[in-house]
């Protein structure tokens, strides 16, 4: 089965173009993959977690290490 993860990262909905040509991309996905599962994550509608300074120095402090390298 295949899976897609729409991410919708504007708040402007509607008026959006970026979420209208995304919207139509899905559409076809669906019609052209009918078994598919399509999982909506609404970044404005969604309670995430605050991602502040403190957390992008341990990303970057990561990330400077080498620990995403793949050997």
């Amino acid at each position: 089965m295949k899976k897609l993860l729409y991410v919708v990262g504007s708040p402007r909905e509607s008026a959006s173009e970026s979420t209208k040509i995304a919207n139509a991309f899905v559409k076809q996905y669906k019609e052209t993959n009918p078994g598919a599962v399509v999982d909506e994550l609404n970044l404005w509608k969604e309670k995430i977690p605050a991602f502040d300074g403190n957390k992008a120095a341990a990303k970057m402090t990561f990330l400077a290490m080498g620990c995403w390298r793949v050997n």
